[in-house]
């Protein structure tokens, strides 16, 4: 059956718009079963790059709410 998805990966871009992508991995004895490795992306800092609030930093992310299963992490952007 299908193993648990990866996390996200990095973004593929810093701000303008880019991509993460995660994976996860069929584990089975009856390879037609499922796909070998499955692939799911998504958009991320899809932010302006350079606007009239000048640059924009992030904070490190949060520890995530929980120690198993699906939880949240959180980050704050600064703006100069």
């Amino acid at each position: 059956g299908w193993q648990h998805w990866s996390r996200w990966g990095a973004c593929t871009t810093s701000c303008g718009g880019g991509t993460q992508a995660r994976r996860r991995e069929c584990v089975s004895k009856n390879p037609s079963a499922c796909d070998i490795t499955r692939e799911e992306t998504r958009e991320c800092n899809t932010f302006k790059c350079k606007d009239n609030y000048g640059e924009t930093t992030w904070s490190e992310w949060s520890e995530c709410s929980v120690s198993c299963g699906r939880g949240v992490r959180a980050r704050v952007a600064y703006c100069s």
